[in-house]
C-alpha cells in the first residue's frame, strides 16, 4: 500500500523539512515530494530532484497530485500560514481520508509544544481519525518524559496514546546539514578519508575536511536513530540501504 504522507504543524521551524529530507526521503527515495512553501527552504534545496513547490492557497492543486500519483507522497506543508490554508482545504472536501500519515513533528520548547497541541486538536475537530495522527519528538536532550511533559500531556487528554519511541535526539548534525544543504545518506555513502585528506591538504585549498570528518563521524550515530523511528512509524523492518 502506498503511503500518503502529510508533515503538519502550526509551528514554525520544528523540523517538518528534516525529517522529510534526512528521516523520510532516505527510505521512500522514489516518493514524490510535494512542498507547500514558498520561502523557505525545501527539499529541492538539499539536491532532492523529485520535489515540487506549491503554494499555500492552492490547496486543490496539492490535493490533486496527492490523489492521482499510484506511489508514495509527502507534502510538507511549510508554516504556520501554509498549515492553516492546508488543514482549511481538507476540512472542506474531507481530504483527510486520502491521507494514510500525519506526521506532527515538535521540539522541547513550550511553545513548539503548544502549537503541535493546538494542530492535533484542529486536526480531531475537523474530523481527522486519530489513529494517522503521529507525533515525532525532536531535539531530545533528556528523555520525552522530562521535555515534553506539555504536549503528553495534551495528546493523552485527547485520548491518544504518544509513542515516546518516536524520538530523535538532539544533535549539532542537524543544523550543519542544514547550513550545507547535505542529506545524512550521501554522508554515509561518503568512504572519503577526510583525516587523510586534511593531512595531505594544498596551499590554497579552503575544503572544510575537518567539518566533513565531523559529519562523517556524527552521521553513524544519528543514523539509526533515524531508522529506528522510519521503521515505528511505520512497522517497516527494511533498514534504508546506503548507496555506496
Amino acid at each position: 500500500m502506498s503511503k500518503k504522507i502529510v508533515l503538519l504543524s502550526l509551528g514554525g521551524s520544528v523540523g517538518k523539512t528534516m525529517l522529510t529530507t534526512q528521516l523520510l526521503h532516505p527510505h521512500m527515495l522514489d516518493a514524490r515530494i510535494l512542498c507547500v512553501d514558498q520561502t523557505n527552504d525545501t527539499a529541492e534545496d538539499f539536491g532532492i530532484k523529485n520535489c515540487e513547490k506549491h503554494s499555500g492557497d492552492d490547496f486543490n492543486r496539492t490535493y490533486r497530485a496527492l490523489m492521482e500519483s499510484p506511489g508514495d507522497v509527502i507534502v510538507d506543508v511549510g508554516g504556520t500560514k501554509e498549515c492553516k490554508e492546508f488543514m482549511s482545504g481538507m476540512l472542506l472536501i474531507d481530504g483527510s481520508d486520502e491521507v494514510t500519515t500525519i506526521i506532527v513533528p515538535s521540539r522541547p520548547d513550550s511553545k513548539d509544544q503548544a502549537c503541535a497541541l493546538e494542530t492535533i486538536e484542529t486536526l480531531i475537530l475537523d474530523g481527522v481519525d486519530k489513529s494517522k495522527i503521529r507525533v515525532v519528538f525532536t531535539g531530545t536532550k533528556k528523555s520525552v518524559p522530562a521535555e515534553f511533559g506539555q504536549l503528553i500531556s495534551g495528546m493523552r487528554d485527547n485520548g491518544m496514546n504518544p509513542d515516546l519511541d518516536l524520538n530523535i535526539g538532539h544533535s549539532v548534525l542537524f543544523n550543519e546539514m542544514i547550513r550545507e544543504k547535505e542529506l545524512i545518506l550521501n554522508i554515509m555513502a561518503d568512504t572519503t578519508d577526510y583525516k587523510a585528506a586534511e593531512k595531505a591538504k594544498k596551499k590554497g585549498d579552503s575544503t572544510d575536511y575537518i567539518g566533513k570528518l565531523m559529519r562523517q563521524r556524527m552521521a553513524r550515530s544519528v543514523w539509526p536513530n533515524l531508522q529506528s523511528v522510519f521503521s515505528r512509524l511505520f512497522a517497516d523492518p527494511a533498514p534504508a540501504k546506503i548507496l555506496h
